[in-house]
């Protein structure tokens, strides 16, 4: 696909009508999100501004967990983001087109003075769709409460082994066995409130494909609680080196077509697995989001994306996210 040719389209909403469809007004652009959400996902359009954001209130994070860039491969300054910069996001996302947003990239988002105005805010403006993935380390009895009733649409809970090790490595007055209490105190408070909302996932890893005996046991005693169980694979770091294109076609991904990451400190990148910051596509401090998502950089890299050359940009020849496996000879 020729990248300068693809159809390009406002997200205004307007595709579908309420009346054509008995539906509520939220609803219909619900729809038309996920259907134009489908067509990025396969690069056949690309929106004049991104459906979704993600929006990373801090990098810090309580934790050092073995697999995973804090523990000693972030090295990017700690900080938060200002929140008058985190509502010029929502001010100017929303009426271009804004669908949804996950208040998360690098670091653990409960520790943001303001997630829980961050969240009222991004849903007054009209964010259909936000969503958290917490370690659930800060989820206190208030925060549940706070967390349920402020606009959430998705709670996601990251559970694994690396978590309870680290946990108690950094808190060995404490059991890892309070942070699984302190989900099931949220997924009980919202259950005895009649809460349809926020959403909730337990999200888990897979080392060598395998869960851990630890993890599938909170599996079980979580799973009839909670909305959907999803495991992963633990991911390749950008700093483990590059995939070894012998073994693996590196093809598009179709996060250039969806969305980006906007960082504390208002750099824009195109995914987490940049987590030093090494591409840095804009700075939303003096351009706006729309300036940056159609700027060359972005047009450069869809374009080296499409032509099958993404080995070029450091973190995405690094990365196993749509690389597929060639076939051996015999």
């Amino acid at each position: 696909m020729n990248t300068h040719k693809m159809q390009t389209v406002e997200n205004t909403g307007d595709g579908i009508t309420a009346k054509e469809e008995g539906l509520s007004r939220k609803d219909v652009d619900y729809t038309e999100y996920r259907q134009l959400w489908a067509l990025a996902t396969s690069r056949k359009l690309l929106t004049k501004f991104p459906l979704h954001l993600d929006i990373e209130l801090t990098n810090a994070c309580n934790l050092r967990c073995k697999m995973c860039w804090q523990n000693s491969f972030l090295t990017y300054p700690k900080g938060v983001m200002d929140f008058e910069l985190f509502k010029k996001v929502i001010d100017e996302g929303v009426p271009k087109g804004l669908r949804a947003i996950k208040l998360q990239s690098r670091g653990e988002s409960m520790m943001y003075p303001n997630i829980v105005e961050a969240i009222e805010y991004a849903k007054t403006m009209g964010v259909l769709d936000i969503q958290l993935t917490t370690n659930s380390t800060y989820l206190t009895e208030q925060m549940c409460g706070r967390m349920i009733k402020s606009g959430l649409d998705m709670l996601i809970f990251s559970l694994d082994v690396g978590h309870k090790e680290s946990f108690e490595q950094i808190y060995p007055l404490k059991s890892y066995e309070t942070i699984i209490e302190n989900i099931m105190n949220f997924l009980n408070i919202k259950k005895a409130g009649g809460h349809l909302h926020p959403y909730t996932r337990l999200q888990v890893l897979r080392f060598n494909g395998q869960i851990h005996p630890f993890v599938q046991k909170q599996i079980k005693r979580l799973e009839p609680y909670v909305n959907k169980v999803v495991e992963n694979n633990l991911f390749q770091l950008v700093d483990d080196g590059p995939l070894d294109l012998e073994k693996f076609d590196l093809l598009p991904c179709s996060y250039l077509w969806q969305r980006m990451v906007i960082n504390y400190d208002g750099k824009v990148t195109m995914c987490c697995r940049d987590y030093n910051c090494e591409h840095v596509m804009g700075d939303i401090n003096t351009d706006s989001i729309e300036e940056v998502w159609n700027g060359d950089k972005y047009l450069n890299y869809r374009t080296l994306h499409e032509s099958l050359a993404r080995q070029n940009i450091r973190a995405c020849a690094n990365c196993e996210m749509y690389a597929k496996p060639k076939l051996q000879q015999l």
